[in-house]
């Protein structure tokens, strides 16, 4: 989805860059161009295509997701598969492809519109050598290296999702409440052995890439990448505080959609400034058979995924330095204190109890996300964790 990201990205900078309003002198259409993101993949993955729209200046929404069309991917040797609508703008199935053979996909939008993609040979992508870490003074940097062995390959794209453990402050407390009031009027215990709730301590939280990651080796002497940067954690980040998980997704592009994911690139990064150039419309390989001067955005090539995942734990970075902005604060456990930080904050820990400890006179709270993590993660650890 990182095409569509983009996309929103150009539309968010160009709206926000100006400095007075300024009526366009034609009537918006109701939605905009076509966005046709994603790959046939000719592995053992699934084929994604994304349908979106573009909107009009004068609608509060970026993009909106096209429904209630048909994709079909069409093989040069006259073979056909349906992909199958899965909502939000997703159509997706698992084909059984021949790298032999070329491929495009021919789409039927729900007002009738069609397009047609151009035929692609497909990009057998050598599998990655190694995703490596290096760890300087200003964070951890991931690369990933690979190689061709055909030396055919020579351009590269990466995706990657990275999820990581966070843990909050621990908190053995809950509010008590008076049933008669629906109010909390104190706090206890959580468990009557006094033990911590891990279901809101331990979190995982996931994210995914959001710039276009290339490559190239077309100018070097073989098909080598050494060290591609493909993501960069800042000293003291969250996500290095417990452990870190890394898989980068590797995809091999022909000459022209490379170059086509390249012009996408340098549009996204050359804005931001009153003055900046507007971004070009990149060269994509989609037309309109209905209407062959509408602008469609987007490029779609044949290619499979190869992937790998690393580990990274907090041990192996000493003096990472992570400090949360968790504050804690003293409160007396009574019905007159409780309701003011009730609405908006947790408790952790007895600041002070009784002799035996099992009256609690003061305690400790903070932020409800710095006490449960399910409100920023969730606490279902991901299958492929140790």
């Amino acid at each position: 989805m990182t095409m569509r990201v983009i996309l929103m990205s150009l539309l968010i900078v160009l709206m926000a860059s100006c400095v007075q309003k300024y009526n366009a002198p034609v009537k918006p259409t109701s939605t905009g161009y076509l966005v046709v993101e994603g790959y046939i993949n000719i592995g053992n993955g699934p084929t994604n295509i994304m349908l979106s729209r573009t909107t009009p200046l004068n609608d509060s929404a970026v993009y909106l997701a096209e429904n209630g069309g048909t994709v079909v991917v069409e093989g040069s040797h006259g073979d056909s598969d349906l992909l199958n609508p899965q909502g939000n703008g997703l159509y997706s199935a698992v084909l059984n492809l021949n790298q032999q053979e070329q491929y495009r996909v021919r789409i039927t939008t729900s007002n009738g519109e069609q397009y047609l993609s151009g035929f692609e040979q497909p990009q057998l992508t050598p599998p990655i050598d190694s995703i490596f870490w290096t760890n300087t003074s200003s964070g951890v940097q991931v690369f990933a290296a690979t190689h061709d062995p055909t030396d055919s390959v020579k351009y590269y794209l990466w995706n990657y999702e990275e999820t990581w453990e966070f843990h909050t402050l621990i908190s053995n407390l809950v509010w008590s409440y008076d049933s008669a009031l629906d109010a909390a009027t104190a706090v206890a215990y959580r468990y009557p052995d006094m033990s911590y709730d891990s279901s809101i301590y331990q979190c995982w939280q996931s994210d995914s890439s959001s710039t276009i990651i290339l490559g190239a080796s077309n100018q070097l002497g073989q098909s080598v990448i050494d060290a591609a940067p493909i993501t960069s954690i800042p000293h003291a980040d969250v996500r290095l505080s417990v452990e870190y998980s890394i898989e980068v997704d590797q995809i091999a592009l022909s000459k022209n959609a490379y170059t086509f994911f390249q012009q996408l690139e340098t549009s996204s990064t050359q804005l931001g400034f009153l003055f900046s150039p507007l971004p070009w419309q990149p060269a994509g390989n989609i037309n309109c058979l209905t209407n062959p001067k509408e602008t469609v955005v987007g490029y779609v090539y044949a290619s499979r995924q190869q992937s790998q995942r690393i580990f990274i734990g907090n041990l192996d970075v000493p003096g990472w330095g992570y400090l949360n902005d968790c504050t804690t604060g003293k409160v007396v456990n009574n019905p007159d204190s409780v309701p003011y930080y009730y609405y908006e904050n947790l408790p952790t820990v007895p600041y002070q109890t009784s002799d035996f400890g099992s009256i609690i006179n003061y305690f400790l709270e903070s932020k409800s996300a710095c006490v449960d993590c399910t409100l920023t993660g969730t606490n279902q650890k991901p299958g492929f964790w140790p």
